[in-house]
Formats: C-alpha cells, sequence, structure tokens
C-alpha cells in the first residue's frame, strides 16, 4: 500500500508520545528507587535508636558512714568487743598462773621436784600459745561473719532503695577517701598514694545521687522490728 502524505501526518503524533513515554519511564524509576533508598535509611537510622542503650541511672552509698550509723553495726560491734574482752581477762589469767608457776620452779631446789615444775610450767606454756592462737581464730571468725552479715545487709537496703526509685546502679562512693600517706605504715609515700588513688572506685559523686542515708534508715527500720530480747544480730546467712 503507497503512502500518502495524508497517512504520514496522521501517524506522526503517536511517535511523538511514544517518544515522551520513553523518556518518562526512566524518570520514574529513579523516583522510585530514590524512595525506596530514603525508607531504608530511615528503617536504619530508627532501628540503630531503638537499639541504643538508654542512659543509666546511678546511685552511689558510703559504706563507712553506714556502718558508723547502722544499728546492726553497733550490735555486732558489742558482740565483738565482749568477745574481746573476754579473751583479754582470760590472757591475764593465763598469765598470772604462768608467772606464779615460774615463782614456784625459782623456789624449788630439789632437783627432781624442780624438774617436774619445769615440765608442768613448760607444758602451760604450751597449752597457753595454743590457746592464744584459737581465740585469735575464733575473733578473725566473728569479725569476718560481721562483715559478711553487714555487708549483705546493706546490699540488700541498697537495692530495695535503687528499685523503688529507679536506679539501674550503685556504687561504693568512696571519693572521700584521703590519700595522704600514713607515716606509721611500712611503704614508701609515694607507693602508699599509688595504691589509695588506685583503689578507689569514685572521684566525685553528686549529692542527689547519694542513697546512704535512706539505706541507713532501712536498716535501722528493720532492725528496730526485730525482738527485743534479740541480742544478737541475724546470723550471716539469715534474710529478714
Amino acid at each position: 500500500m503507497t503512502s500518502t502524505p495524508e497517512t504520514r501526518s496522521a501517524r506522526a503524533p503517536r511517535t511523538v508520545a511514544f517518544g515522551r513515554a520513553a523518556i518518562g519511564i526512566p524518570l520514574v524509576v529513579a523516583v522510585v528507587w530514590a524512595g525506596l533508598q530514603a525508607a531504608s535509611l530511615r528503617n536504619t537510622v530508627e532501628a540503630n535508636a531503638r537499639l541504643a542503650a538508654a542512659p543509666t541511672a546511678v546511685a552511689v552509698v558510703n559504706v563507712q558512714k553506714v556502718l558508723q550509723k547502722a544499728s546492726d553495726a553497733a550490735q555486732w560491734q558489742m558482740k565483738l568487743q565482749a568477745l574481746l574482752n573476754s579473751a583479754r581477762d582470760e590472757v591475764t589469767a593465763r598469765r598470772d598462773a604462768l608467772i606464779a608457776l615460774r615463782n614456784e620452779v625459782e623456789k624449788t631446789k630439789e632437783p627432781e621436784l624442780r624438774e617436774a615444775k619445769e615440765q608442768e610450767f613448760a607444758l602451760e606454756k604450751l597449752r597457753a600459745e595454743e590457746w592464744a592462737k584459737l581465740r585469735e581464730i575464733e575473733v578473725d571468725r566473728e569479725k569476718s561473719l560481721m562483715v559478711l552479715s553487714l555487708m549483705r545487709l546493706i546490699r540488700s537496703e541498697a537495692k530495695a532503695v535503687a528499685q523503688s526509685s529507679g536506679y539501674q546502679l550503685v556504687l561504693v562512693d568512696d571519693s572521700a577517701t584521703p590519700l595522704e600517706p600514713d607515716p606509721n605504715i611500712n611503704a614508701s609515700r609515694e607507693a602508699q598514694v599509688l595504691m589509695r588513688a588506685a583503689s578507689l572506685r569514685v572521684l566525685y559523686a553528686e549529692e542527689s545521687i547519694d542513697i546512704t542515708e535512706q539505706v541507713i534508715v532501712r536498716l535501722n527500720n528493720a532492725a528496730a522490728t526485730q525482738p527485743a530480747d534479740s541480742n544478737a544480730p541475724a546470723p550471716a546467712g539469715s534474710q529478714r
């Protein structure tokens, strides 16, 4: 079929329309791709924000202050002091007995009797030394039980205060610990200062995060609810 000018002019608009559509397709694809990339980036940012750790609420407790003011600490100190007084009295009695026995040995002139007295003195001296070692172990055990018991109570009450006040972490506040060397300690001044500085847990703590007084109040309130005839603190492994 022969193409006439009229036929060619009728087909021309279709060619122009097809050309515009061909140009528009890449543009649409580019816009869609950019939108997908932006959405992916936004999702990544939001996911990272969710994964980022929230700020940790921190509180501090001055353990030394608690030990000075807590009723349980005072009761333990009384119990320990009574044990020390008893040991000191027995040491005095045993020492006086040994002195008296030694005097008897010195006064005895008869050889066989003197030898018997010396053996008796040596045996009593050995018994006194063994007794002193056992008493030392007993006192050390009571001191360790005191520290264990008090620290368990402090830890428990600090946890209770933290949970009720919204704290996630409680540190021992030793920021007021002196760093000055002690001239009575057999170590160089530099070594003492470095050792004390290295052992510090906290350098500074704002007063607003100090929950020491709250811990003391809870400890003393718990101690006040104990039976009146309970003079000794609860055993180290017990729970209130």
